[in-house]
């Protein structure tokens, strides 16, 4: 799955020692995995532009307005 897939936008609060993978108060795209979700997991995709769990209490969902989730759409099409 890709950031056009994503079900909602998180900010990273810790990066829990994957200080490669996440970096804390950058936002982040959230692709469904319901699963993941009742077991206190988020899947989100990363730094190294792979989607991987990360519990959840390291992220908060947050809302964006629908230009800035446009620009991250634009962003993974042009990349």
């Amino acid at each position: 799955m890709t950031a056009t897939d994503a079900i909602g936008y998180a900010v990273c609060l810790s990066h829990s020692g994957y200080t490669k993978s996440l970096i804390p108060f950058k936002i982040y795209p959230v692709l469904p995995d319901e699963s993941a979700a009742k077991s206190g997991w988020i899947r989100i995709i990363d730094e190294e532009d792979v989607d991987m769990l990360y519990k959840s209490e390291d992220f908060v969902a947050i809302e964006v307005p629908v230009a800035v989730e446009d620009a991250f759409k634009h962003l993974e099409r042009a990349a």
